[in-house]
C-alpha cells in the first residue's frame, strides 16, 4: 500500500509515435487487488483498472499485437516500447486486472502481462530555508574532485521526473538543445528521430515537447547540474554538464515506459549516428516508484527497460522508499530490481546517518547519498530546500556523469567498444569508492555513501592510470593471530576491475571484514606485520557469513593514487583493538596490478 502521505497525480492524454495513433486517454479508475490471490498477480500497490501493459515474443509487434487480441474484449492501444514487443492493451469488458493477467499469460505468444501500476514521486515537504545550503558537497568531498573536473556538456543526465523550469537561471545553460528541432519548422520532426519538436527534451504525458514546469523535477535537475562558477544560486554536482529532462515519473507504468522509451532512443541513434543525431546518455536520475511494488514479478516491464538501456551504456539511478522499510524483504519498484544496471539510493543526512524515513537493504540498496535538507533550484525560478531519497537520487546521478568526464583513456576505449560493459564498470568503481558508514553498514551492498572525489580518482586511474603498477595483497588474519584461514584467488586483477577471492579454513560460522587501504609498511610480504592507514580505507565491509568457516566474494579494486592495494581478513567481523594499526599477516596470495 502507498503511504497516506503520498498522492498521485493525474493520469495525462498520451499518443502514439510512428504511424499508429490513438485518441486521448479518459482519466482511468484506480484498482487494488481484492483477497491473497489477487495480491500474489498485482501485488498490492494501486494500478489502472482498465489497461495492462503485456510484453510479446519476438516478431510480434503493434499490428500482430491487434490481429492476436483486438476484439470485444481487449484493444491493444499503442506499441509502449517496440524494442522489447511491450504493448499497452486496454481492457473493454471490465474483467478485473489479475484475471485479465492469467488469462493473457496462457498465450504462447506473451511473454508476460503487468499491471499498470502507479507511482508516486519521493521526496518530502521542505525544510527550514535558512538550514545549511551546500553541506552535500562538503561530505561528498566535491571540492577536490572538481580539481580533477567540474563535468562535460558531452555526457547527457536524463531526469525524469514531473518536468522542469527550461529557462531557470541556474539550470539553462546546461539544458539540452535539440539545435536540429529548434531551428527547424514547429510541428514537423526535423531531425527525423521520431519525436516531433523535441527541443529539450520530451513529455510523456502528452506525448510532445513540451516540458512542463514542475518543482520536484526542477530541484533533481539542479542537484545533478545546476550550473557551477557562474556567481549565481547554487551548484550541481557538475558545474558542466547537458540536462536532458523527461516529464513522466508520476501516474501510471505505462507513462513511465514511454518516458524510457525516449530515453532508449535518443541513446540508440545517438550510437548508430556516430553522434549526430539523439543525445549521449549516460544516466537517468529516477526519483518515483511503486511502494512494495515486487519489480521481478508483478512489474517486470520496468527491470526489461533497465536492462535496454544498459544495454547502450545507460545507469539508472533509482530512489528507493521513504519509509523505513528493508526493501529485501518488502520489495519496491524501481530499487528492487534485479536488473545490473539499476543504482538504487538511499538517503543519508548532514550527521553521516540514514534519513530515519529512508528505506534500506543490504542486498537491494546500492549506497547512501546526502539527501536531507538539500537547498536546489525550484520552478518559482529562485531555489529551496527539499529532503528525501528524491534528493539523493541526482546526487548519484550527478556523479555517474561527472565519472564518464574525468575518466581515463583505457575507459574511454572500452566505453566506446562496449558501452554496456562500460556501465558495469562504471558502477562497480562507485559502489567501491564510497565513504564507509556504520549506519549504512549492513543496510547497503557498499555499506557507505557517496565520495565524489573517490570516484572521480577511481575512474581516471582505470585501466592502471597514472597511479601505476602495484601489488593486491590478501592476508588471513585471526584476533591474537588465531585461527588464520587461507585465502586463494581464481582470477588475476587490474586496477579498476575486480578479484574473486576465496576464504576457507576459518575456525567457525563468524563474519568476516574486508578493508582495501593504502599499506605503509611491512616486514616480509607474508607471516608478518603491516602498518594499515586507516585513514586512506577505499573499502571497508562484511565479507558476508561463512559456512563453516568458507566465503567466495568479487571484490572491486579501487584505483587510488600509488596504491599498494591491501586486502585484510579479519576472522571475527572486526579488528581487535590491541591490532588495529600494526595486523598479524599470515597465509596470504598477492597479485601484481597496474595497466
Amino acid at each position: 500500500m502507498m503511504p497516506s502521505t503520498k498522492t498521485v497525480i493525474s493520469i495525462a492524454a498520451a499518443f502514439c509515435l510512428g504511424s499508429t495513433s490513438f485518441a486521448q486517454e479518459a482519466l482511468s479508475p484506480i484498482q487494488m487487488a481484492q483477497g491473497d490471490l489477487e495480491k500474489a498477480i498485482v501485488g498490492e500497490a494501486p494500478f489502472l483498472a482498465d489497461q495492462v501493459i503485456v510484453r510479446f515474443i519476438d516478431g510480434v509487434d503493434f499490428e500482430s499485437a491487434g490481429r492476436l487480441l483486438d476484439g470485444d474484449r481487449f484493444f491493444v492501444v499503442e506499441a509502449l516500447v517496440p524494442a522489447l514487443n511491450m504493448h499497452l492493451v486496454r481492457i473493454n469488458d471490465g474483467t478485473r486486472v489479475a484475471k485479465v493477467i492469467e488469462q493473457l499469460s496462457e498465450l504462447d505468444s506473451v511473454l508476460y502481462a503487468n499491471p499498470d501500476g502507479m507511482n508516486t514521486s519521493r521526496d518530502t515537504l521542505p525544510n527550514d530555508p535558512s538550514y545549511g545550503s551546500m553541506w552535500a558537497h562538503t561530505k561528498m568531498q566535491s571540492a577536490k574532485a572538481w580539481d580533477l573536473g567540474t563535468g562535460n556538456g558531452d555526457f547527457v543526465i536524463s531526469v525524469v521526473d514531473g518536468g522542469c523550469k527550461t529557462n531557470h537561471v541556474d539550470l539553462a545553460p546546461n539544458l539540452y538543445k535539440n539545435l536540429a528541432e529548434i531551428n527547424g519548422i514547429n510541428g514537423v520532426d526535423d531531425d527525423g528521430n521520431g519525436y516531433v519538436d523535441d527541443k529539450n527534451g520530451w513529455n510523456a504525458y502528452s506525448n510532445n515537447g513540451n516540458i512542463p514546469n514542475d518543482g520536484h523535477g526542477t530541484h533533481c535537475n539542479g542537484i545533478a547540474g545546476a550550473q557551477g562558477n557562474n556567481g549565481t544560486g547554487v551548484t550541481g554536482v557538475n558545474w558542466n554538464t547537458t540536462l536532458m529532462p523527461v516529464a513522466g515519473s508520476t501516474g501510471s507504468t505505462s507513462v513511465v515506459t514511454r518516458a524510457y522509451n525516449y530515453v532508449y532512443n535518443q541513446k540508440n541513434q545517438w550510437i548508430n549516428s556516430g553522434g549526430s543525431k539523439g543525445a549521449n546518455v549516460v544516466v537517468t536520475s529516477n526519483s518515483f516508484g511503486i511502494d512494495q511494488g515486487n519489480c521481478n514479478t508483478t512489474y517486470k516491464a520496468w527491470n526489461d527497460l533497465y536492462n535496454l538501456m544498459g544495454s547502450v551504456g545507460v545507469l539508472s539511478c533509482g530512489a528507493t522508499a521513504n519509509a523505513n522499510w528493508n526493501i529485501d524483504n518488502v520489495k519496491d519498484t524501481p530499487t528492487g530490481c534485479a536488473s545490473d544496471f539499476m543504482v538504487s539510493v538511499t538517503n543519508t543526512t548532514s550527521s553521516d546517518n540514514k534519513n530515519s524515513g529512508a528505506a534500506y537493504g543490504v542486498n537491494t540498496i546500492d549506497l547512501g547519498a546526502p539527501g536531507t535538507s538539500i537547498k536546489s533550484t525550484y520552478s518559482n525560478g529562485g531555489y529551496t530546500n527539499l529532503t528525501g531519497t528524491s534528493m539523493a537520487t541526482p546526487q548519484v546521478a550527478g556523479a555517474i556523469a561527472y565519472m564518464h568526464s574525468v575518466a581515463s583513456n583505457d575507459f574511454a576505449t572500452l566505453r566506446s567498444s562496449n558501452p554496456a560493459q562500460a556501465a558495469l564498470e562504471l558502477k562497480a568503481m562507485l559502489l567501491s569508492s564510497v565513504d564507509p558508514l556504520s549506519s549504512l553498514n549492513g543496510k547497503t551492498v557498499s555499506g557507505g555513501r557517496l565520495n565524489l572525489f573517490k570516484a572521480g580518482q577511481a575512474i581516471a586511474n582505470f585501466g592502471g592510470g597514472p597511479s601505476g603498477p602495484g601489488t593486491v595483497a590478501a592476508y588471513g588474519v585471526g584476533l591474537g593471530g588465531a585461527n588464520i584461514g587461507t585465502l586463494s584467488s581464481s582470477s588475476v586483477p587490474n586496477i579498476g576491475t575486480t578479484i574473486q577471492l576465496n576464504a576457507t579454513g576459518f575456525a567457525n560460522n563468524s563474519t568476516l571484514r574486508m578493508v582495501i587501504a593504502t599499506g605503509q609498511s611491512s616486514t616480509s610480504l607474508f607471516g608478518g606485520t603491516v602498518l594499515v592507514d586507516f585513514n586512506a580505507i577505499a573499502v571497508d565491509k562484511l565479507f558476508g557469513p561463512t559456512i563453516f568457516g568458507a566465503a567466495v566474494t568479487s571484490i572491486p579494486i579501487p584505483a587510488l593514487p600509488g596504491i599498494v592495494g591491501l586486502t585484510v581478513y579479519s576472522q571475527c567481523g572486526g579488528f581487535d583493538a590491541s591490532q588495529s594499526q600494526s595486523i598479524a599477516l599470515s597465509n596470504g596470495l598477492a597479485h601484481t596490478i597496474g595497466s
